[in-house]
């Protein structure tokens, strides 16, 4: 009986580890082809702005400029709410980890910020290692489990309040149509849409505010509080 728990068991690591592995890859194949894509897409970026004013008629090329000239501008104010949420991130895992008396605390909890950026992954390695520091460190179970029920309420918390309100806003979309985007771009793309499901939906918006016949929609993802551009 216990030998069968066993086998069990080994068998539910192995197929956890192997899962774990083939997420693992296939994200980082996805990452890798994306960079490259973008790599290509910086340096042929003159052929391709002349590509798209060849391809559009003249008298919609001053609505083109208006909106690549505000392409840049999304992606700085995207950066400054993600570098945000990683600092709040950090903050918020640091404090529940010194609350348990967890020690090196702000090196998990900066570390754990910044593992957030890989979605489902990188919460799994960030919470895994101060488990397991604690684990080793403290005479009770009941310490790593309270490690990783801070990890699940911090990623909570980022994913459903702090992410779509805070990034979203900073590039004029509404929490509401960022957590539509986010699912959307992780149905679509998995793991790379998700990490740019804020930016394109942003640059999306900046598109439909120049076209008159889209500014409703423009108007429909926005944000009327808050306006970068």
């Amino acid at each position: 009986m216990s030998y069968t728990r066993s086998e069990h068991n080994s068998k539910n690591s192995a197929s956890f580890i192997n899962n774990t592995l083939s997420f693992t890859t296939n994200f980082l194949s996805s990452l890798v082809l994306f960079a490259i894509s973008l790599i290509f897409m910086l340096y042929y970026r003159r052929f391709l702005v002349s590509f798209l004013f060849k391809a559009v008629r003249s008298e919609y090329h001053s609505t083109l400029k208006r909106i690549i000239k505000k392409i840049p501008l999304v992606v700085k104010h995207y950066v400054f709410g993600l570098s945000l949420i990683i600092i709040i991130v950090a903050v918020l895992n640091s404090i529940g980890l010194l609350i348990l008396g967890i020690k090196n605390a702000m090196i998990f909890g900066v570390m754990a910020a910044i593992l957030t950026l890989i979605p489902y992954i990188g919460i799994v390695i960030g919470s895994l290692l101060p488990m397991l520091f604690a684990f080793l460190t403290k005479d009770s179970l009941w310490y790593p489990v309270g490690v990783l029920a801070v990890f699940m309420l911090v990623q909570f918390l980022e994913g459903n309040f702090l992410t779509p309100n805070i990034v979203g806003r900073q590039v004029s979309i509404n929490p509401f149509a960022a957590i539509l985007g986010l699912i959307l771009g992780g149905t679509m793309l998995g793991v790379v849409g998700i990490l740019f499901a804020i930016p394109l939906l942003a640059i999306f918006k900046a598109v439909c505010d120049e076209i008159p016949a889209l500014k409703p929609v423009g108007y429909l993802i926005g944000d009327a509080t808050n306006k970068v551009y």
